[in-house]
């Protein structure tokens, strides 16, 4: 996952250095033009407006800040009359990124106030947050997005107050892409649970299917259900440890296996999988396995109490 963010910078310094934190502990690939760590791109061939505007074009999520500060004026330069950051969300909505635009409550409730004057009034207006006359373009640039009629891009607004409602805003509105992305990965290196079938079946009739299932992944399985689908007996076991293994049974031909289990940090796997049982003869039998394909979803981590301690 690749993020941009956008904002005005000397003022904002503190934040955006604080959300370059956490991104790197989510191990997302964010661009910041001021932090020589992020993944954001230098092209010595382009001016830095060209090379902020470049940058945008491969990532996944475009996050627009806005505070106090609109920014200098583009016009010198050979562009529209409108500062970087509005440069910026321009060019996010012309390659249809996913916007996240986020405005400071401060600034927000003077932008209502200005909207409800008339045009007199708004000659003359200060602002308890944005007190200089030429900030007054962020309200333009609050205007364009919200009343942007696209159904391929987002024109919601987010408020925050503080730094800390920042981070959890934009954590709350990347997980679920973030999830599928790392889960991915995850299972492509075995880093999650993984329960698998190999099925012994004995001689006599009807016949009895010993299901041996193991714990194949790299970390513990806390097991939810594991039962037979025809068979009244569930396992009674609640973990399941790497390369750990146990036998559930039934009497029969026919069933279906099913696994419900979660990784320590909440990652549900559901899984069916059927078996069958045919006679060769009279006494021997042939048997297959087949899962219908794992399920995977995100739930709450693991919690488990510990009897006999207290907070005393």
């Amino acid at each position: 996952m690749k993020i941009f963010v956008s904002s005005t910078i000397y003022d904002l310094m503190d934040v955006r250095a604080e959300l370059k934190y956490m991104f790197d502990q989510l191990k997302i690939f964010s661009k910041f033009s001021e932090i020589n760590s992020s993944n954001f791109i230098v092209d010595y061939k382009k001016s830095s407006i060209e090379t902020c505007l470049n940058n945008i074009k491969d990532v996944d999520y475009f996050i627009v800040i806005i505070d106090k500060r609109y920014g200098p004026v583009l016009s010198n330069f050979g562009y529209d009359n409108i500062s970087a950051t509005h440069l910026e969300y321009r060019e996010a909505v012309k390659y249809k990124k996913d916007i996240l635009f986020f405005v400071r409550n401060n600034a927000y409730a003077d932008y209502s106030i200005y909207k409800k004057m008339n045009d007199d009034e708004k000659k003359n207006f200060k602002g308890n947050w944005i007190k200089n006359k030429n900030d007054l373009c962020l309200f333009c640039l609050i205007d364009e997005h919200i009343k942007l009629k696209s159904k391929d891009i987002n024109n919601w607004a987010y408020f925050f107050d503080n730094s800390v409602d920042l981070k959890e805003t934009v954590k709350k509105a990347i997980e679920n892409n973030l999830l599928a992305e790392k889960l991915v990965e995850r299972i492509a290196f075995n880093e999650l649970p993984n329960l698998t079938l190999t099925c012994r079946v004995t001689d006599g009739y009807p016949a009895i299917v010993e299901g041996r299932i193991k714990n194949s992944g790299k970390t513990t399985a806390f097991v939810n259900i594991i039962k037979w689908k025809d068979w009244s007996n569930s396992a009674e076991i609640k973990i399941l440890a790497p390369d750990e293994a146990f036998t559930v049974s039934f009497r029969g031909f026919d069933n279906t296996l099913i696994l419900d289990y979660s990784s320590y940090d909440g990652i549900n796997i559901y899984d069916e999988i059927a078996v069958t049982v045919r006679a060769l003869d009279a006494e021997h039998y042939a048997h297959s396995s087949l899962s219908k394909g794992k399920k995977y979803r995100k739930g709450n981590p693991v919690k488990i109490n510990l009897l006999g301690l207290s907070d005393n």
